[in-house]
């Protein structure tokens, strides 16, 4: 009986007993994972840097505005995009531009929201990706490059339709700040909110409005230069008039 009853406790006491933990999920390759959607090219003094394939991402492609939009979450502003790699090269790494390459992308562990640097004016947002530091001393500084839109579109799909251009985006850049780095990534909820980005909900929570893109500047197309010489068209020259014919006497019998 005393043993039966010891049985009985051991077995109680081993299904109280604490299951230990699954094991670990493997350690993801990034680097794997971005080789089939794009091609890794040696850059000095970077080292290797990948380029997404045009076939996936179309011509023209750009970090942090390309095929997503920008998303609030309770640290700032996060970039997400349509492609299944989007999760890889917008939170993790950094973007240079290359006059051969366009956009490359330096392969980096560390994850974040986004690695860009932020401006901010009156009514604009202003974002520029941040490049990789250069191994060696003594480098060139890359090339940056900014990209404006007005704050009450920062939070649309489809952010390249919204982006400024040509006058807009160098008024937008003359009349905006850089923002300091901080514990919030990006322009503040109550700037974008009151510029109409977005809506504030009855629970404490965010909508993004739906606006309509603002319309594409028409095409003028430029006249033809005109030659400063004038030219008269010529006239026609007359026809000559025909001689009259000669008349001729018949000769009559006499």
């Amino acid at each position: 009986m005393q043993r039966l009853f010891s049985l009985v406790l051991l077995a109680f006491l081993a299904s109280c007993a604490t299951p230990p933990p699954p094991p670990p999920p493997p350690a993801r390759d990034l680097r794997e994972e971005l080789r089939r959607h794009g091609e890794w090219i040696l850059v000095s003094p970077y080292g290797k840097l990948w380029h997404p394939n045009a076939s996936e991402v179309g011509q023209g492609f750009v970090p942090y505005l390309s095929g997503g939009q920008w998303q609030l979450t309770p640290r700032g502003w996060s970039f997400e995009a349509k492609w299944p790699w989007s999760d890889v090269v917008f939170h993790h790494g950094r973007w240079l531009w290359t006059q051969d390459y366009d956009w490359l992308w330096s392969f980096d562990e560390l994850h974040g929201l986004a690695f860009v640097d932020w401006r901010q004016g009156s009514e604009w947002v202003g974002w520029s990706p941040q490049p990789p530091i250069a191994p060696r001393a003594g480098a060139p500084a890359p090339e940056r490059r900014w990209f404006y839109v007005k704050a009450r579109h920062l939070a649309q799909d489809e952010l390249v339709k919204y982006v400024l251009g040509g006058d807009e985006h160098v008024k937008a850049m003359q009349h905006s700040d850089d923002l300091a780095a901080g514990p919030f990534s990006g322009p503040g909820v109550d700037f974008v909110t009151t510029q109409g980005g977005l809506v504030g909900e009855a629970d404490g929570g965010y909508r993004v409005p739906e606006l309509a893109a603002p319309a594409p500047e028409p095409v003028v197309q430029p006249e033809a230069p005109r030659s400063n010489v004038e030219v008269e068209p010529a006239e026609k020259p007359a026809r000559p008039e025909k001689p009259a014919p000669r008349k001729t006497r018949k000769k009559g019998k006499k």
